[in-house]
């Protein structure tokens, strides 16, 4: 059986004991309605699972899994994406890394975790992925290692929306500033480029630059040429359509920046080839 299948029958026996949870609830405090709705909240609160993988070592990472995809994310950490796991395991000790479309947190969770005295931006757009993140930073006692930032880089510096697909924790596809077919929702978010950043703000430049974002990775690269000239930049990770337009604009981007392809690992997202890309100067 497919993961996919597995996932929606999962999905469907929880809604029907959910369905059988308010109806119990309801029998119970029939004419009570605000101190049901409160129960129900507060009963939801405590019924949200934390996972401890313990493969991630030293010490083990915990996840609040807070619906189906973090809680996927949470125990595919090490075997997802495993060219990226290796990358991060070649990272030097007491480095900065940039983790750009954090999502729920597990690439800065995983190396703050892993690589002493590392320190991580993580930035992640969509307010309920972010929501998520930092409750899994404070599981784990992170915060002193990671700074979680809810906004969205891009090619230029502005306030627009992240249009998204759903707005479930864990989501992925949402694309700022640009709407596609697949958009249902949509979300007010600040928007800056990589080099407005770093020069409106005191924050540490990277040695390491993760980049997936569903398809903005190129406009991410242009609002970061001068970011990326810096010889404190060492490595960047990008996931990228094989063959694109994009792919082909941000390959030229990184070369003239002085990084050379290094590594591709192949993954399948719905009927478009995709893949991580590791450059290193």
């Amino acid at each position: 059986m497919s993961k996919t299948s597995t996932a929606s029958r999962n999905f469907r026996i929880v809604s029907k004991f959910a369905s059988i949870v308010r109806g119990l609830v309801f029998i119970l405090l029939p004419f009570w309605p605000k101190r049901r709705t409160t129960f129900l909240a507060i009963l939801s609160e405590q019924l949200v699972p934390v996972f401890d993988n313990d493969l991630v070592q030293p010490g083990g990472l915990k996840f609040w899994c807070f619906g189906g995809w973090p809680s996927f994310r949470a125990q595919s950490v090490t075997d997802k994406e495993t060219a990226t796991i290796a990358w991060i395991d070649g990272f030097q000790d007491n480095s900065t890394f940039w983790d750009i479309g954090a999502n729920v947190g597990v690439f800065s969770l995983y190396a703050a975790q892993t690589k002493p005295g590392m320190t991580v931006f993580g930035f992640e757009p969509s307010a309920t992925n972010f929501a998520v993140f930092v409750n899994n930073i404070e599981q784990n006692r992170l915060d002193d290692k990671i700074t979680p930032m809810l906004l969205a880089l891009s090619s230029q510096t502005k306030l627009d929306y992240l249009h998204m697909p759903t707005n479930m924790a864990g989501n992925t596809g949402g694309q700022f500033g640009q709407a596609d077919s697949s958009a249902s929702f949509k979300q007010g978010i600040l928007g800056f480029s990589a080099d407005d950043l770093v020069k409106a703000f005191d924050i540490a430049l990277p040695n390491y630059i993760k980049i997936d974002v569903d398809g903005l990775e190129k406009e991410i690269l242009v609002g970061a040429k001068e970011l990326l000239q810096q010889e404190t930049v060492k490595s960047v990770a990008i996931e990228l359509t094989v063959g694109s337009p994009e792919q082909i604009e941000a390959h030229a981007i990184l070369e003239e920046a002085g990084f050379a392809l290094k590594e591709a690992q192949d993954t399948v997202v719905g009927k478009d080839v995709v893949k991580n890309y590791f450059y290193f100067r």
